[in-house]
């Protein structure tokens, strides 16, 4: 099972796409060009090839059959079911009409607009590229691979990792998230009750942002380490706690504080085919940890 190399083929997937842009991507994953995706083929395609969670896999199988079911013969309601988990990615079987309409959920660079769902981008699936998730409320977001520059936009209660970032990572108008981020320089504005698992090679930098908690980083993947070499991140020169407030509180407060040693979270990551990911599937993660704060 190979990787994508380069540039993801869902790179620019949006809603209003050509057809032409669509049936190129169709007809990739349509391997026995039956004119229908069942749900092998979108696993091999989403979950081995472009580097997605099987969560996120199922979330759009049950959507695009729900919609192939409704349009189909009997021109009436689907009868059958929603499908969830792993059982309604085998069962799906997708027209090419229905993946048109939800084409737009599929981009491997945004996560945008989504309520209580889980995403995974395992590593090669963004290849260094530039990452955006905005207007995401309740959801798990787990980005395991080397990222340009990276913008996180108006999230609430959602819990999100970002990979080695060789630029700067964005993140503007969230509240109530929890965050394990690897970057060369965190920039936060307008962000509120925000935890932040830190590794910041340049001193982090904050504006407009109140009861902020931070820490070492303290997340773990397969290939971590080599993606923190990648990004061009040395593991033992973290400034997570080297923070200039532009706008320092009027009344003299503090507008972050430190996570207690005992309120830290470790995040360890495996995948679902694990050992394909890291050779032996280790979990390879810089030395930056919670006992730091001790």
């Amino acid at each position: 099972n190979c990787r994508v190399t380069g540039l993801s083929p869902l790179a620019r997937a949006r809603d209003g796409a050509s057809e032409e842009e669509v049936r190129a991507v169709f007809s990739q994953i349509d391997t026995d060009g039956d004119g229908q995706i069942d749900g092998e083929e979108l696993r091999a395609y989403l979950g081995d090839f472009i580097g997605y969670g099987e969560q996120e896999i199922a979330h759009f199988a049950a959507t695009a059959t729900a919609s192939s079911s409704s349009s189909g013969p009997a021109g009436g309601a689907s009868s059958a079911p929603a499908l969830a988990g792993a059982a309604g990615a085998a069962a799906a079987a997708i027209s090419f009409e229905a993946f048109r309409g939800h084409f737009g959920q599929l981009n491997a660079m945004r996560i945008s607009n989504r309520n209580q769902e889980s995403f995974l981008r395992k590593p090669g699936s963004i290849g260094g590229q530039q990452f955006c998730l905005e207007d995401c409320t309740n959801c798990s977001v787990r980005v395991c691979d080397v990222l340009d520059q990276t913008f996180v936009d108006q999230c609430s209660g959602c819990r999100v990792l970002l990979g080695p970032s060789s630029s700067s990572t964005f993140v503007r108008d969230c509240s109530d998230c929890v965050f394990w981020v690897a970057t060369q320089q965190l920039r936060t504005r307008n962000c509120r009750r925000c935890r932040f698992y830190l590794y910041s090679q340049t001193e982090p930098i904050i504006e407009a942002s109140e009861e902020l908690s931070l820490a070492p980083w303290t997340a773990s993947y397969p290939l971590c380490g080599a993606h923190f070499a990648a990004a061009g991140l040395e593991p033992a020169r973290n400034f997570w706690n080297a923070v200039f407030d532009f706008t320092p509180h009027p009344r003299g407060l503090c507008n972050w504080s430190i996570v207690p040693f005992h309120e830290c979270e470790c995040l360890v990551l495996a995948f679902e085919h694990g050992a394909e990911e890291g050779g032996d599937g280790s979990q390879d993660v810089p030395p930056d940890n919670p006992t730091a704060l001790l």
